[in-house]
């Protein structure tokens, strides 16, 4: 059965997945509040092996999905359509990874409260695996399929130099220009003979590639750190009351999402220069997004002020 086939298929070997890079540390839990009885352990060792079985399915069906990739993305000219169509299947499988998780989470909460073993701190951490677990299952996801459509685009990219240079001669001497940069406003390009310079009129292929090829390179070089930025949003949200959130996450949640911003735009103006004249507003626009949700907490308002009150 294809790895595009929305039906379940059956069990695949798991195959070895880079490990996330480690999360936020948390404070210390006092000894006595980091252990339970044997029913506990046993509890809690299921729920990490459940937690682990169900990433290790998952990422046996990305692999399957990024091997099948491999020849339509080397059939790739102008259009990313042929390889996101395939990808769709592969949303729902995400969702039922993700479902089964939060399903076992409510089953085994049940079996951790009645045998008596667990404080309600325990609850909570043990509680807090199934956000963090279902948001490693959707990074994954996106990790592989980022890097397939990045692969695609930067294939998207080579037929789009190779069709519109050789669509334009030098003025001068003829030659095919071969230094064409995929963007797409017109452009000075240095003729690689006879050094005279030529204008140039992109073609449809850089079109394409401005237009729906370069968000893929963006996203995928910014990858790191909106994984980091993602992960420290899930541990705020964590915290039941806003006042117990730590002062060094705000901070962290803060500088993660400026440079995931800042490394997106940055990315997108180096191959589509027409936008790098709205890579400031837009940045602004996105922080300032960042901190409403900032400010609704007082450490955060506190530390504004901090910052803000003269030397």
């Amino acid at each position: 059965m294809g790895w595009f086939s929305k039906k379940k298929a059956e069990p695949v070997a798991a195959v070895a997945v880079q490990p996330p890079p480690p999360p936020v540390a948390a404070a210390p839990v006092p000894e006595e509040q980091r252990t339970g009885g044997p029913a506990a352990t046993a509890l809690s060792q299921r729920w990490d092996a459940m937690i682990a079985d169900s990433r290790a399915r998952l990422a046996a069906v990305l692999e399957e999905a990024r091997v099948g990739s491999e020849p339509l993305i080397a059939a790739i000219t102008t259009d990313l359509t042929p390889l996101v169509l395939p990808w769709n299947t592969v949303g729902p499988r995400v969702h039922a990874a993700r479902d089964e998780v939060s399903d076992y989470w409510n089953k085994i909460s049940d079996e951790m409260s009645a045998c008596g073993e667990l404080s309600h701190d325990m609850m909570r951490r043990e509680g807090n695996k199934r956000d963090l677990a279902t948001l490693e299952l959707e990074l994954l996801h996106e990790r592989v399929y980022g890097g397939v459509m990045a692969r695609a685009a930067n294939r998207m990219r080579e037929v789009a130099l190779a069709t519109d240079a050789a669509a334009h001669a030098c003025n001068n001497c003829g030659a095919n220009l071969d230094r064409v940069t995929p963007v797409s406003q017109s452009l000075n390009v240095e003729c690689g003979h006879c050094k005279s310079m030529n204008t140039v009129n992109p073609g449809t292929a850089l079109r394409m590639f401005a237009a729906s090829g370069v968000m893929h390179l963006a996203a995928e070089e910014a990858r790191d750190v909106g994984e980091s930025m993602r992960r420290t949003e899930t541990q705020i949200k964590q915290y039941r009351d806003a006042k117990d959130v730590p002062l060094a996450l705000l901070i962290e949640l803060e500088a993660s999402t400026r440079k995931y911003w800042t490394t997106r735009l940055a990315v997108e103006a180096r191959y589509n220069p027409d936008e790098a004249k709205y890579a400031p507003a837009k940045l602004d626009r996105y922080m300032k997004d960042a901190q409403k949700t900032l400010r609704r907490f007082w450490q955060w308002r506190e530390y504004e002020s901090q910052q803000a009150a003269p030397a």
